[in-house]
């Protein structure tokens, strides 16, 4: 995880080149980084917290974003104002795509080959008891008021603990990227050999 320091809700430090510094964290993002702001970068006035804070889920029902040929950018704001939120992390999934990628297969569902297999490779992530038993975890407090931006679809994740965040998605397409062969579905595609998207 890396500390943002040189950035804040007025923006850049006076002192630091802001393209040289916007290019290497977004590089290392695509990475796999997890970039951290100990205060948040942008103004939420306590009566909107407050709102946010006290609206009530509807469903327990989620629609899990997986990756679906944008790499899928996620950033998270803690509006608790007392109560950390714990995250744990699998790390980089290169590594993991590598070691699993042929074991998993593809499931034979309308979509593209990428998208299938990045959905199946969800789950077997999350209900392989070998796997969950002997991969590397790293556990992640994010204080109140923080903020934190991640490729989600690197950096495998789950929730541990903690109410009241704000969490937003932003797809970002393959040619934007800085180093697109970092992704996941280059990873995929040097490994099979073959385009994996419609």
């Amino acid at each position: 995880m890396i500390e943002v320091k040189d950035f804040g809700i007025d923006g850049w430090a006076a002192q630091v080149s802001k393209e040289e510094r916007a290019r290497w964290y977004c590089e290392r993002l695509e990475e796999g980084e997890i970039l951290f702001f100990a205060r948040t970068p942008f103004a939420l006035p306590d009566e909107d917290r407050a709102f946010l804070v006290n609206v009530q889920q509807t469903s327990g029902a989620y629609h899990k974003n997986i990756s679906y040929r944008d790499r899928l950018l996620r950033v998270f704001t803690s509006i608790n104002p007392s109560e950390p939120q714990a995250r744990s992390s699998l790390g980089r999934l290169r590594r993991s795509l590598i070691r699993s990628a042929r074991a998993v297969g593809l499931p034979l569902i309308d979509r593209s080959p990428y998208d299938r297999f990045m959905l199946r490779f969800h789950h077997y992530l999350k209900t392989n008891q070998a796997f969950q038993a002997s991969c590397p975890k790293f556990r992640w407090e994010f204080p109140p008021n923080s903020t934190w931006l991640v490729f989600t679809d690197m950096v495998p994740h789950a929730a541990l603990s903690g109410r009241f965040a704000l969490e937003q998605t932003f797809p970002v397409p393959r040619d934007a990227l800085l180093l697109p062969h970092k992704s996941p579905v280059q990873i995929l595609e040097d490994l099979s050999g073959t385009p994996l998207t419609n």
